[in-house]
């Protein structure tokens, strides 16, 4: 069968919007032009609200940063990103049209998309699907109305699953699909450590919940990418799930101590020293068949994953130190930071919004500087052919008034420029540390919330209950789906309304 030339995905903000993180990445990764940058061509940007412009970028600097941790290429310049997205003007009449330009593609009609139906229906199937594996929903269902339509009322849950957790915009939405997302990586977490990987069955399984999601989000890959064949899609979807495993096995590899070489034995030692290491002293034991273990010990186990991950950030964040500390000095020593300008600032919108714009201006008085000199010197030019109506003091003050306007012009650009590439060259290099300080922030945050649910696990065991052989202990098999649904979300309303109410 022949094949067509490989062309841009025919995507609109409205695909981008409803991408989760990992297919954003992916999009990001395939759309490299050959230079090394991004093309962020799309279509419809300029008609969003401010809101969604806000949302827009982002998702886009967050995903074109771990798109750069997989695959090394140029940076978005993200400066540029973000003060083309918040320079946009709030009313939809005061819009500018788009200039006409050639298109490297014919852009398919962009749909209209109900994106608050669209991610409360991703919620809720999240929702279900974490409950159904055995993970414990951050607050239930029933509240997501009155969750996504005040979410500062919320915070303290939310901003655990937030990417930038003490910002002042919080975002209801995938909160419970990234829960979804962390609790499958724990159970494969315990596959792992007890050796009783599947692939086969594992990777069935992975497709289906991928056509599943793909199914729920109104994505369909042979739509978005047209010139895919069936053979294709699931060839780049076995190229997803290598990457995945080699991902997997890494995370494996560094989280445990010994790096897997004690086994499970070695595994169950490894969880009560760090349990008690973070404070964390009650009994407890593992089986090697984790379908065996009752809630309780599955989530302390849960508790000890998650503390893997702190353990690993904090190590990271303590190493980078000292190399942020001397970063932090030069750019201070540099002289280009004004009063009252700290590393936090430097990092926020207005920061770089601000930088650039005193590019650009800077640039543009040079340019009117330049062209008042060129101005100047044609007088002179006709002045030897007796064509300027100029006296000759008149044009040696203007030729004396502009070239005192260029120097300066031309020396506030050069120092302006200095400024801005030494701030970008420290956020830049200092990206690693921020990122593992955040980490350590919000990995804080979420165990703080897990060991909450302690009391109310062992709450819901106590609780009188029909079970499969009448066994307490025994796998958590026998409470109806919609019964388990009930006991959790009567248990978390009210503490969470207490919560709200403090």
């Amino acid at each position: 069968m022949a094949h067509c030339d490989p062309a841009p995905p025919q995507l609109s903000v409205n695909n981008i919007l409803a991408f989760r993180d990992a297919e954003l990445v992916q999009y990001l990764k395939q759309n490299r032009r050959a230079d090394g940058g991004f093309d962020l061509d799309l279509d419809g940007w300029e008609h969003l609200q401010k809101d969604q412009r806000d949302q827009l970028a982002a998702r886009l600097k967050v995903g074109a940063q771990k798109a750069n941790e997989v695959a090394e290429s140029r940076p978005v310049d993200l400066d540029q990103v973000t003060a083309r997205l918040l320079q946009l003007p709030d009313s939809r009449d005061t819009l500018a049209q788009p200039r006409p330009g050639p298109s490297r593609y014919e852009r398919a009609a962009t749909e209209e998309v109900d994106y608050d139906a669209l991610e409360k229906k991703c919620e809720t199937c999240a929702y279900d699907d974490l409950l159904d594996e055995g993970g414990l929903p951050v607050y239930p269902i029933d509240l997501l109305e009155e969750v996504s339509a005040d979410p500062e009322q919320y915070r303290d849950r939310l901003r655990p699953w937030q990417e930038y957790p003490d910002t002042s915009e919080l975002y209801w939405n995938d909160v419970f699909q990234k829960q979804l997302k962390r609790w499958r990586d724990f159970r494969a977490w315990q596959v792992d450590n007890r050796g009783l990987q599947d692939d086969e069955r594992e990777y069935h399984e992975f497709l289906e919940r991928r056509k599943l999601d793909e199914e729920r989000r109104g994505l369909d890959w042979l739509k978005i990418y047209p010139g895919a064949t069936e053979s294709e899609y699931y060839e780049d979807r076995k190229s997803e799930w290598d990457e995945l495993q080699v991902r997997r096995y890494n995370d494996w590899f560094w989280l445990r101590e010994d790096h897997g070489r004690g086994e499970f034995p070695g595994y169950v030692e490894e969880v009560k020293r760090r349990l008690a290491k973070h404070g964390f002293t009650r009994t407890f034991q593992l089986d090697e068949d984790p379908k065996r273990q009752d809630k309780l010990t599955t989530w302390i186990e849960y508790i000890n994953y998650e503390y893997s991950w702190y353990d690993r950030y904090a190590r990271l964040f303590k190493r980078l130190q000292p190399k942020y500390d001397a970063a932090w000095q030069k750019l201070v020593d540099s002289g280009v930071l004004r009063p009252g300008e700290t590393d936090e600032f430097l990092r926020t919108d207005e920061s770089s919004l601000g930088r650039q714009t005193a590019k650009d201006q800077a640039r543009a008085a040079v340019k009117f500087a330049e062209a008042a000199a060129n101005a100047a010197l044609r007088e002179t030019e006709k002045a030897k052919h007796g064509q300027s109506r100029l006296t000759v003091q008149e044009r040696k003050r203007r030729l004396a008034r502009a070239h005192s306007r260029l120097g300066p012009a031309k020396q506030a650009l050069k120092m302006i420029m200095r400024r801005c590439d030494l701030i970008r060259e420290f956020i830049k290099g200092t990206w690693p540390w921020l990122r593992e300080k955040r980490n350590v922030y919000r990995h804080g945050l979420l165990l703080h919330w897990i060991l909450e649910q302690v009391p109310v696990i062992e709450a819901e065991l106590n609780q009188p209950k029909m079970t499969e052989g009448g066994s307490h202990g025994g796998r958590d098999v026998a409470t109806p789906r919609s019964d388990q649904d009930s006991k959790i979300a009567e248990n978390r309303r009210s503490a969470i309304k207490s919560d709200v109410l403090k």
